[in-house]
Protein backbone atom coordinates (compact mmCIF):
# COMPACT_ATOMS: atom_id res chain seq x y z
CA UNK A 1 0.00 0.00 0.00
CA UNK A 2 1.51 3.45 -1.05
CA UNK A 3 0.57 6.71 0.58
CA UNK A 4 0.10 5.97 4.20
CA UNK A 5 1.98 6.97 7.15
CA UNK A 6 1.78 5.18 10.85
CA UNK A 7 2.80 7.99 13.21
CA UNK A 8 3.92 7.62 16.89
CA UNK A 9 0.59 8.40 18.13
CA UNK A 10 -1.09 5.14 16.23
CA UNK A 11 -2.46 7.43 13.87
CA UNK A 12 -3.30 6.55 10.44
CA UNK A 13 -2.70 9.19 7.70
CA UNK A 14 -3.49 8.24 3.80
CA UNK A 15 -2.63 10.79 2.00
CA UNK A 16 -2.23 13.66 3.45
CA UNK A 17 -5.31 12.73 5.39
CA UNK A 18 -5.99 11.11 9.18
CA UNK A 19 -8.77 8.31 9.49
CA UNK A 20 -11.16 8.13 12.15
CA UNK A 21 -10.52 5.10 14.39
CA UNK A 22 -13.12 2.83 14.78
CA UNK A 23 -13.05 0.83 18.24
CA UNK A 24 -14.31 -3.01 18.10
CA UNK A 25 -15.79 -3.68 21.68
CA UNK A 26 -15.61 -6.50 24.01
CA UNK A 27 -11.96 -7.32 22.80
CA UNK A 28 -10.18 -3.86 23.77
CA UNK A 29 -8.45 -3.69 20.22
CA UNK A 30 -8.68 -0.26 18.41
CA UNK A 31 -8.44 -0.45 15.33
CA UNK A 32 -8.82 1.84 12.18
CA UNK A 33 -10.84 1.19 8.84
CA UNK A 34 -9.27 2.59 6.12
CA UNK A 35 -11.33 1.74 2.60
CA UNK A 36 -12.20 -1.97 3.08
CA UNK A 37 -8.60 -2.43 4.68
CA UNK A 38 -8.13 -2.90 9.02
CA UNK A 39 -5.08 -1.51 11.17
CA UNK A 40 -4.23 -2.27 14.17
CA UNK A 41 -3.65 0.67 17.25
CA UNK A 42 -0.01 -0.88 16.80
CA UNK A 43 -0.16 0.78 13.14
CA UNK A 44 0.18 -2.57 11.42
CA UNK A 45 -1.92 -4.73 9.18
CA UNK A 46 -2.70 -7.34 11.24
CA UNK A 47 -1.95 -10.80 9.93
CA UNK A 48 -4.29 -12.00 6.89
CA UNK A 49 -6.58 -9.00 7.53
CA UNK A 50 -7.21 -7.23 4.27
CA UNK A 51 -10.25 -6.68 1.99
CA UNK A 52 -13.05 -7.50 3.87
CA UNK A 53 -16.18 -6.59 1.35
CA UNK A 54 -18.51 -9.50 0.92
CA UNK A 55 -20.98 -11.57 1.97
CA UNK A 56 -21.64 -14.90 4.33
CA UNK A 57 -22.56 -18.15 2.28
CA UNK A 58 -23.72 -21.16 3.26
CA UNK A 59 -23.63 -24.02 1.15
CA UNK A 60 -25.09 -27.69 2.92
CA UNK A 61 -20.96 -28.30 3.88
CA UNK A 62 -20.62 -24.96 5.95
CA UNK A 63 -20.21 -21.23 5.93
CA UNK A 64 -17.82 -19.41 3.99
CA UNK A 65 -17.07 -16.11 2.71
CA UNK A 66 -17.04 -14.68 -0.46
CA UNK A 67 -14.81 -11.21 -1.71
CA UNK A 68 -16.63 -9.07 -3.21
CA UNK A 69 -14.41 -10.66 -6.68
CA UNK A 70 -15.61 -13.66 -6.06
CA UNK A 71 -12.72 -15.15 -4.37
CA UNK A 72 -12.70 -16.82 -0.35
CA UNK A 73 -10.06 -16.94 2.38
CA UNK A 74 -8.72 -19.97 2.76
CA UNK A 75 -6.12 -21.46 5.21
CA UNK A 76 -6.11 -19.09 7.87
CA UNK A 77 -6.97 -16.27 9.65
CA UNK A 78 -9.08 -13.49 8.50
CA UNK A 79 -10.99 -10.16 10.11
CA UNK A 80 -14.19 -9.86 8.80
CA UNK A 81 -16.76 -6.75 9.83
CA UNK A 82 -20.63 -7.37 10.59
CA UNK A 83 -22.68 -8.87 7.20
CA UNK A 84 -25.32 -11.16 6.66
CA UNK A 85 -25.88 -11.55 10.15
CA UNK A 86 -22.22 -12.99 11.44
CA UNK A 87 -20.89 -10.84 13.90
CA UNK A 88 -17.70 -9.31 13.48
CA UNK A 89 -14.79 -10.81 14.57
CA UNK A 90 -11.64 -13.05 13.58
CA UNK A 91 -12.38 -16.42 11.96
CA UNK A 92 -10.03 -19.00 10.68
CA UNK A 93 -11.08 -20.95 7.02
CA UNK A 94 -9.71 -24.13 6.21
CA UNK A 95 -7.76 -25.44 2.58
CA UNK A 96 -11.63 -25.59 0.76
CA UNK A 97 -12.87 -21.93 2.66
CA UNK A 98 -15.12 -23.08 4.66
CA UNK A 99 -15.21 -21.51 8.44
CA UNK A 100 -14.00 -23.66 11.10
CA UNK A 101 -15.48 -23.98 14.18
CA UNK A 102 -14.44 -25.29 17.98
CA UNK A 103 -11.47 -26.63 18.40
CA UNK A 104 -8.30 -25.16 16.55
CA UNK A 105 -4.56 -26.85 16.42
CA UNK A 106 -3.18 -23.90 14.29
CA UNK A 107 -0.60 -25.61 11.94
CA UNK A 108 1.32 -21.85 11.28
CA UNK A 109 1.86 -21.42 15.19
CA UNK A 110 1.54 -24.59 17.02
CA UNK A 111 -1.33 -23.00 19.34
CA UNK A 112 -5.02 -23.84 20.29
CA UNK A 113 -7.94 -21.66 19.76
CA UNK A 114 -11.61 -22.51 20.51
CA UNK A 115 -13.89 -20.88 17.83
CA UNK A 116 -17.77 -20.42 18.50
CA UNK A 117 -19.57 -23.48 17.40
CA UNK A 118 -22.40 -21.32 16.94
CA UNK A 119 -20.71 -18.29 14.76
CA UNK A 120 -16.88 -19.41 14.32
CA UNK A 121 -15.59 -16.61 16.07
CA UNK A 122 -12.22 -16.57 18.08
CA UNK A 123 -12.63 -17.01 22.32
CA UNK A 124 -11.28 -14.94 24.56
CA UNK A 125 -11.53 -15.38 28.70
CA UNK A 126 -12.86 -18.02 30.26
CA UNK A 127 -15.15 -20.34 28.88
CA UNK A 128 -16.53 -23.76 29.77
CA UNK A 129 -16.44 -26.25 27.04
CA UNK A 130 -17.37 -30.25 27.71
CA UNK A 131 -17.48 -29.34 31.36
CA UNK A 132 -13.87 -27.82 31.75
CA UNK A 133 -12.92 -24.48 32.35
CA UNK A 134 -10.43 -23.23 29.43
CA UNK A 135 -8.59 -19.93 29.62
CA UNK A 136 -8.08 -17.92 25.90
CA UNK A 137 -5.80 -14.75 25.92
CA UNK A 138 -6.77 -11.43 25.17
CA UNK A 139 -3.77 -10.77 23.25
CA UNK A 140 -2.14 -9.42 26.30
CA UNK A 141 0.89 -10.53 28.09
CA UNK A 142 2.85 -11.71 24.84
CA UNK A 143 0.36 -14.06 24.04
CA UNK A 144 -1.31 -13.69 20.74
CA UNK A 145 -5.17 -13.01 20.60
CA UNK A 146 -7.40 -15.92 21.18
CA UNK A 147 -4.66 -18.22 22.02
CA UNK A 148 -4.86 -21.44 24.67
CA UNK A 149 -3.46 -20.87 28.23
CA UNK A 150 -1.58 -24.34 29.06
CA UNK A 151 0.70 -25.68 31.64
CA UNK A 152 0.79 -22.27 33.07
CA UNK A 153 -0.11 -19.26 35.40
CA UNK A 154 -3.36 -17.17 33.65
CA UNK A 155 -2.63 -13.22 34.15
CA UNK A 156 -5.93 -13.45 36.57
CA UNK A 157 -3.65 -16.35 38.69
CA UNK A 158 -5.06 -19.65 37.83
CA UNK A 159 -3.69 -22.64 37.01
CA UNK A 160 -4.04 -24.57 33.90
CA UNK A 161 -2.29 -28.42 33.35
CA UNK A 162 -1.21 -28.98 30.10
CA UNK A 163 -4.27 -29.67 28.50
CA UNK A 164 -5.23 -26.02 29.23
CA UNK A 165 -8.25 -27.15 31.85
CA UNK A 166 -8.28 -25.15 34.80
CA UNK A 167 -6.58 -27.54 37.41
CA UNK A 168 -8.72 -25.76 40.45
CA UNK A 169 -6.09 -23.71 42.08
Amino acid sequence: MEGYVFTNTSKLVVNGRELKRKSFGGTGDTNVMAGTYYFDGLGSVPENYGYTEGVWRYDGRGWWFQYKDGTYPRNGWVFLPDSGGISEGRFYFDANGYLKTGWLLDPSDGNWYYLDPENGSILTDWHEINGKWYCFSWGAYGKKFGVMYCDERTPDGYTVDASGAWTGN
